[in-house]
Order: C-alpha cells, then structure tokens, then sequence
C-alpha cells in the first residue's frame, strides 16, 4: 500500500503538471490571440494601400481626362484666333480660357494630394506638372492674344459707331440736300411756269404791238358795213366822213406791221381816212395814175397814230378779194 506520503507527492506532481499545461495553454492562446491581431492589422494597411493605389489611379485618370480636355479647348482657342475678327471671337476665347483655367487648377489640386502621398519625384506626377507648365504658357499667349482682339473689337466698335454717326450724318446732308433740290426744283418749276406765263404774254403782246388792221372799199361799202359816218355838213353838203366810234372789227384785215408793208388797194384815187405820218409810206402807182397799194416805209411811225386804216376809193379797179402782195414781186 502506498503510504500517504508517496500520495501526497503524486497529487502534488499532477498538480505542477496541470499548472503547466494551464500555463501553456495560455500561453499559446496569448500568442495566436496577438497574431491575429497583427494579421487583421496588415490587412488593414494592405486594404488601405489597394484604397489608396486606386484612389491615386482615379486621380491620374482624372488628370489625363483634364489634361486632354485643356487640349481640345486650346485647340478650339488656336481656330478661334486665326479667324478673321468677329463680334464673338474674342467672347470665345475668353470664355475658353476660363474653363481651361478651372481645369488646370483642379490638375493642381488633384496633384498636390498626390504630392503629399506619393512624393515630388513621382515621374507621373513630374510629367503632368511639365504638361500643365507648357499648357499654361500657352495660355499666357492665348490671354495675350485675347487682349489684343479684345482691343481690336472694341476699336472695331468704336469705328462702327463712329462709322453709323456719321452715316448718320450723312443721310440727314442727303436727305437735307434732296429737301433743298426739290426746294430748288420746286422754284425752278414755278419760275419756269411764270417765265412760260410771262413769255406767252410777251408773245401776246408783241403780235398786238405787231399787229394792225386795215379796210378798203368805197365810200359807200364802208358806211354800208359800219366802218365810216358822214360827219358836219347840212344836208350832206361840207360834211366829212371818218372812222366811226363804235365801226365793225370784222370788216377788216388783220396784218403784221413788219412782215406786211405793201397794203394793196387798186382803186385809182384813194382818200386815207385813218391819221398816219405822211413820211412813213408811199403810194405805188400804175403808168396810168391808179394808186396799186401803200407802200410803208417806216411801220412804226405809219401806225403810230392808229392801229387802224381805212382808204375810201372812189370805184375799184378789180372785182373779188384782193391778196396782199410784195411791190418787189411786181
């Protein structure tokens, strides 16, 4: 039988070995407890690193997209601005240099961040900085250009403007010169009217200052046509015979005084009953004696006195009308 000691140090051996066994139990729970912290630990930061890696690919795209569209706006601005200049070019081109200085300064931002993370010897982001740097000089030279249009389409202005005052001008002279033609015209036209008025008077009035009037016949056809009246006497005896007041116009022939001044009478002995200056005509006879008409020599004293003439004869030489009739024809 064992003995109580031998018992005694056999529950105590199973005792140390239970303690160490108990220790290292948890000794190995401890460490697989720390290694799964560490690993959920470095996949955290592999998580994050992955985050990162395609946060910083969305970014370089991004950068490549704003790039590539800064691109296409310089192009359009370099097309804008070999046009010729238009009201609306230098609009353009300002408007596109706006919107490319908003993307290059997105670019900026964009690179920045990724400075910070990836650091200033990235050659990615070394080559976006030298294309922003090389876009933004040729921005400087757009702006420059855009000034200078800028300037060109406001002096273009300033020219229309001062172009359409003065057509402006231009057409108030016209229309104040054609106001004054038809003025003028107007003038013209009356003075024209009352030259034509005044002339047709004139002409009136130098066919009556040419014009007279002359009758021949006997005494007895004269008084018959209340041309002539017997004035004086008693009982016809001393009485004269001369022009009535109130004779018949339409017993005589009308002539002009300068284109007719050879007045024919064919009556052998004639009485001129009408005053007329003695030394302004001539009475051309026949061989036999007959007077053959009056000869007018100075017509402006001959009709002087009177527009008309009578010439009373004692009996004709011809029967019917006589025709007025040049001397130098005879």
């Amino acid at each position: 039988m064992e003995t109580s000691e031998n018992i005694s140090k056999s529950n105590t051996l199973k005792n140390i070995l239970l303690a160490v066994f108990g220790l290292g139990a948890l000794s190995a729970g401890y460490l697989a407890f720390n290694q799964a912290r560490e690993n959920y630990r470095l996949q955290d930061q592999l998580d994050q690193q992955k985050l990162n890696v395609e946060n910083n690919e969305q970014a370089f795209s991004a950068i490549e997209n704003n790039l590539a569209e800064a691109s296409s706006r310089a192009g359009v601005i370099d097309n804008t601005s070999n046009e010729s200049i238009k009201s609306t070019s230098e609009e353009r081109i300002v408007k596109e240099i706006v919107f490319i200085d908003k993307i290059m300064n997105r670019n900026r931002e964009i690179i920045k961040n990724l400075t910070a993370t990836l650091g200033e010897k990235d050659r990615r982001l070394i080559k976006y900085r030298k294309s922003i740097d090389n876009l933004e000089k040729r921005m400087n030279e757009y702006k420059t250009k855009g000034n200078v249009m800028v300037a060109e389409s406001e002096a273009l202005k300033m020219d229309l403007l001062e172009a359409n005052k003065q057509g402006a001008e231009l057409q108030k002279e016209v229309a104040d010169l054609q106001k004054g033609v038809a003025e003028r015209d107007a003038e013209i036209d009356s003075k024209a009217q009352l030259i034509g008025t005044q002339s047709q008077e004139l002409a009136e009035k130098e066919i009556k200052i040419h014009t007279a009037y002359y009758v021949v016949g006997t005494y007895k056809d004269l008084i018959a046509n209340n041309v002539v009246e017997k004035k004086g006497g008693v009982i016809g005896i001393g009485s004269t015979k001369a022009l009535k007041t109130d004779f018949d116009r339409n017993a005589f022939h009308q002539i002009d005084i300068y284109s007719n001044r050879s007045i024919p009478v064919f009556g052998g002995d004639i009485s001129i009953l009408t005053n007329h200056n003695t030394d302004s005509y001539e009475l051309v006879k026949d061989d036999e004696a007959n007077v053959q008409w009056i000869k007018v020599t100075d017509p402006d004293k001959f009709w002087e006195s009177s527009k008309y003439l009578v010439v009373a004869t004692k009996e004709p030489l011809y029967e019917g009308k006589i025709t007025l009739m040049d001397p130098n024809e005879y």
